[in-house]
């Protein structure tokens, strides 16, 4: 599995044991390697992950009640040359998101098939999963590819309703 530089990944390998990946994927490389951490740097990494769910959800809020206001209707193109911006600005949402979703599915699958490498979910007595230790892990992973998933998909239908060419471009480049 792969660790991106975003915080949602961060806050993934903060739940990740130590001890687990020292034994499993001691000198290994292109593995995670055991990360050192205090619990306060623990709080804060996942809670910045949080903090960027809260935010994305706030936009995603934001772009659809503008889009339930009466005013706001979905135009057909009146001509043409309105359809290239309109299917640029999809290609390109499409290629910006698409990582997140598939990081995100990645996290989930990791999440679900290696249970036993993150803090605490491991019963060392018993050697039984504490799914609850495990969930936060897999929540991370369901709502980065929620989120990105959902940005999309409103960005796109908000894109689409314009019609003037440098709007959809201006547009597109602030929600993005």
């Amino acid at each position: 599995m792969k660790i991106q530089g975003d915080i949602y990944s961060m806050a993934y390998a903060a739940l990740m044991d130590p001890e687990q990946l020292q034994h499993h994927h001691a000198n290994l490389d292109g593995f995670l390697q055991p990360i050192k951490l205090t619990k306060q740097e623990f709080k804060s990494l996942f809670f910045g992950a949080c903090m960027v769910i809260c935010t994305q959800a706030t936009v995603l809020y934001l772009v659809v009640d503008q889009m339930m206001q009466p005013s706001f209707t979905f135009l057909p193109q009146g001509e043409f040359i309105i359809c290239i911006p309109r299917l640029i600005s999809t290609v390109l949402m499409h290629m910006v998101v698409e990582p997140e979703i598939r990081s995100g599915i990645n996290l989930m699958k990791y999440a679900v098939n290696q249970p036993h490498m993150f803090r605490g979910s491991l019963n060392k007595d018993t050697n039984q999963i504490n799914a609850s230790r495990v969930l936060p892990a897999f929540m991370l992973g369901f709502f980065q590819s929620l989120m990105a998933f959902f940005v999309e998909y409103v960005i796109v239908c908000y894109l689409s309703s314009m019609t003037n060419l440098i709007v959809i471009f201006m547009k597109f480049a602030a929600l993005t």
